[in-house]
């Protein structure tokens, strides 16, 4: 058993490498099957990859590639409710609407949680969507996808798929990333 340091500086035996690599693999390979099959519950499976890839240490780690942070993390939140709705029925249109919404709000809510740990991450070297671009540019386009979220909704409630009122929610949301636009306030008041 020869040891080889880890990325999280830990000596880990040379099998647990493989392993990594053998999941690692097998994650990319669970999403591509997911999309490709349509099947009512890949999403799951393509949800549990996309949670993989996103914290573990070993493999991709999206959560320190800019952009796709954020988009990995909503993503793996939006898939398992498109699993519930097409084991119960079919894929309906309808539904796009509130799925967006749903999507760009955990875009929101990713890229508003990650100004927190900006000084953490770059004091680790780790890359972020928050770290890359700032406090105030993470804040804006948390603004911006909070603001997608409303809209999407807004669109629904005209095609009569949504109550009018859920479109004023992700809104709300947004007006908490304003003090962080504002520059009259730090990143407490956007807590």
């Amino acid at each position: 058993d020869v040891a080889v340091t880890g990325v999280q500086t830990c000596a880990l035996p040379i099998y647990l490498h493989v392993l990594r690599l053998l999941i690692s693999v097998a994650s990319l390979w669970g999403i591509t099957l997911a999309i490709s099959s349509g099947a009512p519950g890949a999403p799951i499976i393509a949800a549990i990859a996309l949670a993989f890839i996103y914290s573990a240490p070993w493999a991709i780690r999206t959560r320190n590639v800019p952009i796709f942070d954020s988009l990995t993390s909503a993503l793996h939140f939006v898939l398992p409710p498109i699993s519930g709705l097409l084991l119960a029925s079919e894929f309906s249109f309808t539904w796009m609407p509130t799925l967006t919404a749903f999507a760009l709000w955990n875009v929101g809510n990713h890229l508003l949680g990650a100004i927190q740990d900006i000084a953490p991450d770059r004091d680790a070297g780790m890359s972020s969507t928050a770290t890359r671009f700032g406090a105030r540019a993470t804040a804006a386009l948390s603004f911006c996808a909070y603001f997608g979220a409303s809209a999407a909704l807004a669109i629904g409630a005209l095609a009569g798929s949504v109550p009018l009122l859920a479109a004023m929610l992700p809104a709300v949301s947004a007006l908490s990333v304003a003090p962080l636009l504002l520059e009259r306030a730090g990143i407490d008041a956007a807590r």
